[in-house]
């Protein structure tokens, strides 16, 4: 099971380089019913506008979120009536942005005339958005031309690069590369070349790398490595500076791309910096070699985060390759390389104890985060310690200890910080199959915000199953 919005290790802050985390839970064995999907909505619906009607911000994204995904689950369960709900009952802010979710979108010419109708809006955020909801049907129809055609009209950078990098990565796994090409293609003239009118113009390199990025994310690697490849030589072709070089090292190791990784490095000034970068790309360098190279290469790191998670990764492929003896020694390594008084020290535990997740070592993870608990209660009250206690809550859940990850949560005040704990723990525990336990313990929940993320992970993982 790999958690949602995870709370970010020191070594992907940094470098964006670490794996996975953890295994998709195995599925009860009673089959969920879209009846029992429905009433878990409903009850996140009310939750959500409970909370939306009594929060004093302008606008909250995490509110957002969760409206929008609401009327993506009602409309794949065929609940159009709930969807109007959501448009009726939430203030404008929220409504607005799925206004258009009932609209006729079955046909080329239906999405055509949305498309005209959203043009004539003249707020461009509220079109772009609408738009990128437009081509976001249109891929899912297989309507890839139209999608294409559809993206190309949204101004905002960051939308238009997500959802270009959308299409891009529809096509090719649809087996239209044409399509995909013209796509990335698409997206390198609209960072080299922004549009004069938006409010705020990045650098092309700077577009470039979040389409890049973007088109990873995708699982397109070949797009993506092509864009990085543009956005190395848009910024060769300009003054730059250390920061800049140490941007693109960073992206071309999130790609696996350690030749522009290297090459980039080669274009940095400052010395400290220039060691940094080499120590990134030594940790990713490390996951190809044999175990013993590994090993060595890993000793020499000089981050704790890039030396845990060079053997973190040793460990998992001397598991799967049947090796567990020499799985247990590199988790044993790991945990040595957390120094005394390593600020970051329970969170690199808690990515230990997901890896003795991914290989199998129940009890391992369990002693493991058993530490991390009485390393994050000897810190001061901080934003570190919440964001220990809701991490460690989460792999409390994988293992299926509930009770005592709710007993966590308690530790925690923040409304946000909870709900998001609270729903990570009641997605295992539908995994579980502990289903009507999940809907019993959120229905108890007195706060709005923290009830809404609950049923939300509810609603996730029978979603999942």
């Amino acid at each position: 099971m790999r958690l949602q919005r995870l709370p970010i290790s020191p070594v992907l802050l940094i470098f964006l380089a670490a794996p996975s985390y953890g295994q998709q839970p195995s599925a009860p064995n009673d089959p969920v019913t879209a009846e029992q999907l429905q009433v878990v909505l409903v009850k996140a619906r009310d939750a959500i506008i409970d909370f939306a009607l009594h929060d004093p911000a302008t606008e909250n994204t995490e509110i957002s979120e969760v409206v929008r995904q609401l009327k993506d689950d009602f409309l794949l369960i065929g609940d159009r009536q709930n969807v109007r709900y959501l448009q009726q009952h939430l203030r404008e802010t929220y409504a607005d942005p799925i206004r258009n979710a009932l609209a006729p979108s079955n046909t080329p010419g239906d999405f055509a005339q949305r498309l005209a109708e959203a043009q004539n809006d003249n707020e461009q955020f509220r079109r772009d958005d609408t738009i990128r909801e437009i081509t976001k049907q249109q891929i899912e129809r297989g309507f890839l031309e139209d999608a294409l055609n559809s993206a190309k009209r949204i101004d905002n950078y960051v939308l238009l690069s997500e959802t270009l990098a959308q299409v891009a990565a529809s096509a090719q796994a649809q087996g239209q590369p044409h399509v995909a090409e013209r796509a990335v293609e698409a997206g390198i003239q609209a960072s080299l070349h922004p549009k004069p009118f938006q409010i705020v113009i990045p650098l092309s390199y700077e577009m470039l790398l979040r389409f890049a990025t973007e088109l990873q994310d995708a699982s397109y690697q070949r797009g993506a490595r092509l864009v990085l490849m543009r956005a190395s030589q848009a910024l060769a072709s300009n003054s730059s500076s250390d920061f800049q070089w140490e941007e693109i090292a960073r992206v071309a190791l999130h790609l696996h791309d350690l030749s522009v990784a290297a090459e980039a490095q080669t274009h940095v000034n400052d010395e400290q910096l220039k060691l940094r970068i080499t120590d990134h790309i030594n940790a990713v360098h490390s996951r190809d070699l044999k175990p013993g190279q590994a090993i060595e290469l890993a000793k020499m790191l000089k981050e704790p985060s890039e030396r845990v998670g060079a053997f973190c990764d040793l460990a998992r492929r001397q598991a799967a390759a049947g090796d567990n003896n020499g799985s247990a020694r590199s988790i044993q390594l790991a945990v040595r390389q957390i120094p005394d008084g390593e600020q970051f020290a329970v969170l690199l535990l808690n990515d230990i104890a997901w890896t003795q997740i991914d290989i199998g070592d129940r009890r391992g993870a369990e002693e493991t985060v058993r530490l991390a608990v009485a390393q994050n209660g000897a810190e001061e009250n901080s934003v570190d310690q919440i964001r220990g206690w809701a991490t460690l809550a989460n792999t409390l859940a994988a293992l299926g200890h509930f009770s005592e990850a709710r007993a966590i949560v308690d530790k925690i005040e923040d409304p946000g910080s909870r709900g998001w704990a609270f729903n990570r723990i009641v997605y295992a525990q539908v995994f579980a199959g502990q289903i009507e336990e999940a809907i019993e313990f959120a229905d108890q929940l007195t706060d709005a915000e923290e009830r809404s993320q609950t049923f939300m992970g509810i609603a996730t993982a029978l979603l999942e199953q």
